[in-house]
């Protein structure tokens, strides 16, 4: 019996060391149809500037690009390769030889607005007004709630004919399924997604927090 190849590719489970390994395959494949594949230190400093990408208040922290991008995907190759690309893109029209710390910040308001255009793909077909719900979250302008918080946005939104789809459970046990939102555990800077743990629960005693890749695309950041 055949197997088909998306079956094959849905159980896939990838991490930072799976994601580093396809990047290696992948960039030395780029640069040499045929020739070695290099190891992902070695690759990725010859497509990268040294030094950390800043954030944060004032710009007073500063993250290693790999860590920076990790932290605004889904752990997922496209997600990685999109980003590349829009960092690529950018570098290439700034008559850059590698990619500079600072390109990785300045893409990754292109790379949000790609991943909410996914979120949106992929959930209008259980959510048809999945768009109208994420604008939920422009208007609280907050990366961690309560969920009763965001419930009454949303019971303000639906008697105002805003949104149709009224089952505020279905929604909220959706948007945890797909990743958009996540809980925060009190007294832990620990994040409980189900695209970092696929047995993970929504708990609904917890504070909410949204994905960090859809910030910028919402104006949270």
């Amino acid at each position: 019996m055949a197997v088909s190849h998306d079956l094959i590719s849905a159980s896939l489970e990838w991490d930072e060391a799976s994601i580093k390994n396809m990047l290696a395959f992948r960039l030395s494949r780029a640069g040499h149809e045929h020739g070695q594949v290099k190891e992902f230190n070695e690759i990725w400093n010859e497509l990268f500037m040294s030094g950390g990408v800043k954030y944060g208040d004032r710009q007073k922290k500063s993250m290693q690009p790999f860590a920076y991008i990790t932290r605004s995907s889904l752990l997922r190759p496209r997600d990685y390769v999109r980003y590349l690309q829009v960092c690529a893109e950018y570098s290439l029209e700034n008559g850059d030889v590698k990619i500079k710390p600072p390109t990785v910040a300045h893409s990754d308001t292109a790379f949000s607005n790609y991943l909410r255009s996914e979120f949106q793909d992929e959930l209008h077909g259980v959510i048809p007004d999945i768009h109208r719900i994420l604008d939920i979250f422009t208007t609280l302008r907050k990366q961690t709630l309560r969920i009763e918080e965001f419930k009454q946005t949303f019971d303000e939104a639906v008697s105002q004919d805003l949104i149709k789809t009224k089952d505020f459970q279905f929604v909220i046990q959706m948007l945890f399924h797909f990743s958009l939102i996540g809980n925060q555990p009190k007294q832990t800077s620990h994040q409980v997604f189900r695209y970092k743990n696929k047995e993970a629960r929504l708990n609904m005693k917890e504070n909410i927090i949204l994905h960090r890749g859809l910030f910028r695309s919402l104006q949270i950041l």
